[in-house]
């Protein structure tokens, strides 16, 4: 039995249910406490997970479990895994029980920490995915959709208030120009936690629309469009990722250094992958 608790929103925790599913061995449980946001989503999911909709009863049984789950593994009597920060490792220390492994807080956000199978159990709920069909059908279908994801929010002070994530308004200019330059026809949906904003700096486009929808919503009309601009953030990722699979050959455009922009160095430091083309920002 793997077990590991939460950490972060919904593209952290695909990213830590996709690592872990496939580190766990044939017939191995895997047991998850949270979730709830991934479990929202998604159908298809291969694990227990823990949360408010488990009953009194398991919610008591696996948090009390959990909580003794550190003591035993400084004792050496339970296997712990963990990420290595710095580089693409995973780190085993062997306990005396082998069948149970406690999964120390990691991240795992890397698309080589993850088998591509594990994915295709994937379904989303059918009422985003009917949501998100209705939406981009009603744009038009002559169209190319192009998802545009604008986080300000938390990302104006993280990682910290000098070097924020948050995304210069030239680096969505100078994307939606070379899409213009490569694309006919293209569309713009915006997907953005402070659509008055968007509305104020883009408002001068021609093809575009203005999600007010949940941030389920977004996410499901990412995964069905031909193409997207990403702000420096793991929902945006995995957005990119589910759309590339149902389109091979669109491309998806990301901030070079990832939330690190601002420093000229990748944060998360394992971030990078193939299948985005990276803008750097001057």
């Amino acid at each position: 039995m793997l077990i590991f608790h939460e950490s972060g929103r919904l593209g952290n925790q695909l990213f830590q249910y996709s690592a872990l599913k496939s580190l766990c061995k044939e017939n191995e449980s895997l047991i998850l406490l949270g979730f709830s946001q991934l479990q929202s989503v998604f159908d298809g999911l291969e694990a227990k997970i823990i949360n408010h909709n488990s009953s009194r009863l398991e919610r008591g049984f696996y948090y009390r479990l959990y909580r003794r789950l550190d003591f035993l593994s400084q004792k050496k009597i339970i296997t712990t895994i963990q990420e290595c920060t710095n580089s693409r490792r995973i780190i085993f220390n062997e306990g005396l029980l082998k069948q149970l492994t406690f999964v120390k807080e990691s991240y795992f956000q890397n698309q080589k920490f993850f088998d591509p199978d594990v994915i295709k159990s994937f379904k989303l709920k059918p009422t985003l995915f009917q949501y998100a069909q209705e939406l981009l059908a009603s744009i038009s279908q002559e169209k190319v959709l192009i998802f545009v994801n604008v986080r300000r929010g938390d990302y104006l002070t993280w990682p910290d208030k000098d070097n924020p994530a948050v995304l210069p308004a030239s680096y969505y200019q100078e994307c939606i120009k070379i899409v213009n330059s490569k694309i006919f026809n293209p569309f713009f949906i915006f997907l953005s936690d402070d659509p008055f904003y968007v509305k104020d700096l883009f408002g001068y486009l021609e093809n575009y629309y203005i999600s007010l929808g949940s941030s389920f919503e977004d996410f499901a009309i990412m995964t069905q469009c031909q193409g997207g601009i990403l702000s420096a953030s793991t929902f945006a990722w995995w957005g990119a990722y589910f759309a590339k699979l149902t389109y091979p050959k669109a491309f998806f455009f990301a901030p070079k250094y990832w939330a690190g922009h601002r420093i000229k160095s990748w944060y998360p430091p394992m971030i990078e992958s193939d299948f985005l083309t990276y803008i750097d920002l001057l």
